[in-house]
């Protein structure tokens, strides 16, 4: 399972998912579905605006993914309610 970038997601585009930056999350892809690189579970994308730096948040929390460092546990697995 890889990581991949702290600055990317997966954004379903024309049917499939393809890896972009978050800054085109936040700005071309807006309304495409996306996900983590990690677990594949749906993120939100925040930040971008007045210098944030943009950052994905999981809609559902999931303690087996190794880009949510605060419910990580150690075992990466993937996220239960993964994004096909």
């Amino acid at each position: 399972m890889q990581t991949g970038s702290p600055f990317m997601c997966e954004a379903r585009i024309h049917g499939e998912w393809c890896g972009i930056t978050l800054m085109e999350a936040l700005s071309v892809h807006r309304s495409a579905a996306k996900r983590c690189l990690a677990c594949h579970g749906a993120v939100n994308v925040h930040g971008g605006y007045g210098g944030q730096t943009p950052a994905t948040v999981h809609r559902k929390a999931h303690d087996g993914c190794p880009r949510s460092p605060r419910t990580f546990r150690g075992t990466v697995s993937p996220h239960p309610n993964a994004l096909p």
